[in-house]
Order: C-alpha cells, then structure tokens, then sequence
C-alpha cells in the first residue's frame, strides 16, 4: 500500500473541506483531501443554491450586522474566485424578493437593506404589489404579500463551482484522495504526533488532521476524541423540489415567523425551504422520515402564500442535517454571527472540526482557518513546500439528482 506525508490531512470533500484545500494549497501547505464516494455527495451538492447577500439575516436580526458583514466579504471573495478561474457563469440569478404583508416593516426591512448596501442597483426603495407582479409574474397569486424589496442574492450551480474550486487546488499542488470506504469507517490512529489514515489504496501521514464532514462532525468526534463532550446538537430539515420553475429570483415570503418560506430556482426545478425540523444531540437521525407527511405539510403552508397555484403530485423531499449550539470555539464565533463556523481543537492534539456551515461563508471560513495556520499561531510549523498532486484523472464531483427522490447519505 502506497504511504504519502504531507502537512495536514482534511477529511471530507464538501465545499468547507475543498476551500480550506484550495487556501492551504495557495499558501504552499503540503495537504491531501480524503472524501468518499465523490466530492460535493453529502450536503454541499444538495444545499438551496442560495448564495447570501446577507438581507436574510438582515431582517430576521436587525442587530446581526456581523452576519451580513461576513456574507458579504465571503461572497465577495467567491465572485472574485470565478472571475479568476473563469466559472463566472456558475453565479446567476437577477436577485432575491422579500415580501410582506405589512406595509410598516417592509419600510423598515428597506431602510435596513439600504444601510448596509444589500439593495439591488435601481431597486433600492419599497417596492408595491404592480411591480411585484412585473417582476415576478407569477406572484400575482400571492394573496396578501404587497410590499418587498428587491436585493442582490444570487443562486449558484455548486456543481460547476466545486469543480472549478478541486481543479485550481490541485493545480496548486493539493492532494485529492475519494476512497471508496466511508468516513466514518477509516482507521485513524495517532502516534508519537504523527495521524495515520488508511483509506482503501493508500496510508496517508500527517501531524495535523482537520475533520471537514459537515452533520458527520459528531460521529466522527465519538470515533476522534471519544472523551469530547459533544457541544452541538444535529438538526434534520426537509426540504421540498417542485417540479416545475415558478420564479426567476430568490423569492423569500416575511411573515409572522421570518423565512416561513423560501422558493429558490433551480434550472427547470423550485427548490422550496420550510421550517420542518427535528433535533436531537445523537445523530440518530438516520431513521426513515414521514415523507408524505412532510409533502402533506408543505402544500399546506405553500398554500398559505400562493392559494390560488397548484401544484399537483410533482413534488419530492430530501433530507439536509446541520450542526447547532457549537460551545467551545476556538475563537469567537459572536464576531462572525451565530454559529456559522467555526473549529474547535481536541485537547490541542493538531486535531481540528471545522465547519463552515453555509456555502457561502465557506471562503470565508476557508481564508480565516488557512491564515491562523499559516501564521504560525498554533505549534506545528508548516514545510511549505507544494507536492505533486495525485488522482486528478479521477477527479469526480457529486452531482445530486435533485429531480429524483432521495435522501441525504448520512
């Protein structure tokens, strides 16, 4: 069996895992990226194709300036990625719609949006029902909803952005890795600072080992660090695929509890988010989920927005799990907004769980953890030396059938 060194070791082949590859690749940092079963397959491949402005977080907290602050930079960073690295056309969309049904909040919500620059270029006031139905004909059959505002939220194909982001990381020396035995089942032992990973065909060695596996973070912890308390809990949410485009833009309807209902389009698809979820601080959550009950919940809140549309049969539910509650960060997550990464170190073993959280703050989070490395902050110090790069011929990016049932592979 082929034996390979390099500086660290990132499991997972999400965007949080591929990014951090691509960061620490930039920097001369000699690091190998294992996944199973093709990179993107888990959340990152299934998520709403949503890349945030920062509006959504804008009106539900008035007070989360750090949140927006954050998505900004990161996308930012990320349209700047594609301008580079020619996958521009992986970005599209002419924006995001918030409606409301009262007239007072959706000035407020505008006010908001125009003091942080979240507004779209000639749409930067209120918005009333006769533009809403111009821009968005099919709204006209949402009952109630008035007022909106029209800002710069993009949809994204993360197929195509994933790619562009493992290829430019090889080509800067990174090591790609997609073992056909599972994450969680890999041995993985530590000795005299040294992490040994054997996957079907190689054993890789490194003295640093960052855990990148998304909702699979806590069963990876049991398996890492079995003394871990673990201090986040796995949410589990629905999330519905109409089989049919009925918008051109993000639209997100503010009602009595914020974002009770998203539509993002997808190609010829809808892809629909609602407040459907389940926690438990297990990750028993690989029990089969009443899916006819979720479909029956979402045509029922559906129609609360858009009575008069039908939607017939065409529709499916897929799964999604988050990480919630992260307490022990190894740096204050207050300053970037809630819980959206962060990585927490295992009895300072150069052991890391990183988790971006969003893919939008993923270059972000990427950019954050590769400069604290690199920086020498932390006692490991790097040989910043660029290894040729392995297994790009079987370079393979997930593409998640989103037209098809299925379920989220945790």
């Amino acid at each position: 069996m082929t034996i390979l060194s390099s500086d660290v070791i990132i499991l997972g082949g999400g965007c949080g895992g591929l990014w951090l590859l691509y960061e620490l690749a930039q920097r001369g940092i000699s690091a190998t990226l294992v996944a199973d079963g093709g990179l993107g397959g888990y959340a990152a491949t299934r998520n709403q194709s949503w890349l945030h402005s920062g509006a959504v977080f804008a009106l539900i907290n008035p007070y989360n300036t750090a949140m927006v602050s954050s998505c900004q930079e990161s996308s930012s960073l990320l349209r700047s990625f594609c301008e580079a690295n020619g996958c521009s056309s992986a970005l599209s969309g002419p924006g995001a719609l918030f409606l409301f049904r009262n007239q007072q909040k959706a000035v407020l919500g505008v006010e908001r949006a125009n003091n942080l620059s979240l507004t779209s270029p000639g749409h930067s006031g209120l918005i009333c029902r006769e533009q809403i139905e111009s821009i968005e004909p099919g709204l006209a059959l949402a009952e109630g909803f008035n007022w909106g505002l029209h800002t710069i939220d993009l949809t994204f194909d993360s197929h195509s952005l994933l790619t562009a982001i493992a290829a430019r990381a090889i080509q800067k020396g990174g090591n790609i890795i997609d073992s056909q035995i599972p994450l969680v089942n890999m041995s993985v032992t530590r000795v005299r600072g040294i992490w040994t990973i054997t996957t079907d065909s190689k054993t890789l060695r490194s003295p640093i080992l960052i855990c990148a596996t998304g909702a699979l973070i806590p069963q990876m912890a049991r398996k890492l660090s079995p003394n871990l308390q673990m201090p986040f809990n796995v949410t589990r949410c629905v999330v519905c695929v109409i089989h049919k485009r009925i918008c051109d833009r993000i639209i997100s309807f503010q009602d009595r509890v914020a974002n009770l209902l998203t539509l993002v389009p997808f190609g010829s698809y809808t892809i629909a988010g609602m407040p459907l979820k389940d926690t438990s601080s297990s990750i028993a959550l690989n029990e089969p989920y009443n899916t006819e009950l979720a479909v029956a919940q979402f045509q029922e809140t559906f129609s609360l927005f858009l009575p008069s549309m039908t939607l017939g049969v065409n529709i499916h539910t897929y799964t999604c799990y988050t990480l919630n509650n992260p307490q022990g960060s190894s740096h204050d997550v207050r300053k970037y907004g809630l819980w959206y990464y962060f990585w927490l170190e295992a009895n300072r073993k150069q052991l890391y769980y990183y988790y971006p959280g969003r893919f939008t703050l993923s270059p972000l989070a990427a950019r954050t953890f590769a400069d604290r490395l690199f920086s020498g902050t932390d006692s490991h110090s790097f040989s910043k030396t660029v290894r040729p790069a392995f297994d790009s011929d079987q370079l393979i990016v997930a593409r998640q059938p989103y037209n098809l049932p299925a379920m989220h592979r945790l």
